[in-house]
């Protein structure tokens, strides 16, 4: 957003001052943000680029700016429902350029790990498929009072008036019968490990899979737009050009069981044109086992970077496209 300006300075003294989200105009631009504040002391103009050829109108940074809001965006700017709104998207800056064009900006940090992403609800990758949740968990079958209330958990009074009732009632198994809890999330996590085993053999044998996770995990609902950039430090990489290079490129992919203290997880390595790159490290846990989380959301499958440095999936996107 700096790098627009000629003088990002005043849009830096801008956002410092109204941390919590406006919508400003500095040198013709129209610039858009939420709540920030918790970005503003690391806040600085020293490394201000822009990347593009193309002046812009508009610039919306999406962290932090309500799902009504960018449905609102999508109507004005008569965009598919979810390009902006869709848990699927990886947008962070939208921008609309002087000649109209709308453009989509997914932004990595090229200094510091950053996770793909990650996933809870059963999700297609090709011929695969995860599917996390607590839809294959072993509910313990232990008696449950017909009305449960706070003192039969470990929660507070407030704290336990906002869940629900399913909710609720892992609060009181999780007090009360703990061997019993503990033993169905450690059967619920075996499953998980064995579900990312499956999967990962799988991309390892299918290139079409492979590809297919690679676009949605990366991409996203922007996967098949002409216009979404990932913009990993100061390297601009266009997604479909990326794409078309792997594609076409000499691609072998290995997968390798990782354990450390008492998480598995699955490493899968990318082999391009003779350079091999961690493409992701599948990481499954379980999410509110312990008895003083509020909600139970169960499994989630998180898409880590891997290696931390060096030929990690963020340097594959650089390298494809130089």
């Amino acid at each position: 957003m700096f790098g627009s300006l000629e003088d990002p300075t005043q849009l830096l003294r801008a956002i410092k001052a109204s941390p919590s989200g406006q919508t400003t105009t500095f040198e013709g631009v129209t610039f858009e943000y939420g709540d920030v504040a918790s970005m503003v002391r690391d806040l600085t103009t020293d490394t201000a680029l822009w990347p593009f050829v193309e002046s812009p109108a508009s610039i919306h940074h999406l962290d932090h700016i309500g799902a009504e809001r960018k449905r609102t965006l999508e109507r004005l700017h008569g965009l598919t429902s979810g390009q902006l709104s869709g848990h699927t998207s990886r947008a962070d800056l939208f921008i609309r350029m002087s000649s109209g064009r709308l453009v989509f900006v997914s932004v990595k940090d090229d200094t510091t790990a950053a996770k793909l992403g990650q996933v809870s609800a059963a999700t297609s990758y090709g011929a695969g498929s995860l599917a996390g949740g607590l839809a294959r968990m072993s509910i313990p079958a232990v008696p449950i009072p017909k009305v449960v209330n706070h003192r039969h958990t470990t929660l507070s009074a407030s704290r336990f008036a906002k869940l629900g009732d399913r909710d609720r009632e892992f609060a009181y198994i999780k007090k009360n019968h703990p061997d019993a809890w503990n033993s169905a999330v450690s059967d619920c996590l075996d499953e998980a490990v064995e579900q990312t085993r499956i999967f990962t053999d799988l991309l390892v044998r299918d290139e079409s899979s492979l590809l297919g996770f690679i676009k949605e995990v990366t991409a996203g609902c922007l996967a098949d737009s002409n216009d979404f950039y990932i913009l990993v430090g100061d390297a601009l990489v266009h997604f479909g050009e990326f794409i078309t290079a792997l594609a076409s490129a000499d691609i072998t992919a290995r997968a390798e069981r990782y354990q450390a203290r008492k998480k598995t997880s699955y490493i899968v390595w990318l082999g391009v044109n003779g350079i091999e790159y961690g493409l992701t490290k599948i990481e499954p846990a379980f999410d509110g086992a312990k008895n003083t989380t509020e909600q139970t959301k169960g499994i989630i499958f998180y898409f880590q970077q891997h290696p931390n440095s060096g030929n990690h999936y963020k340097q594959l996107l650089v390298d494809l496209v130089e």
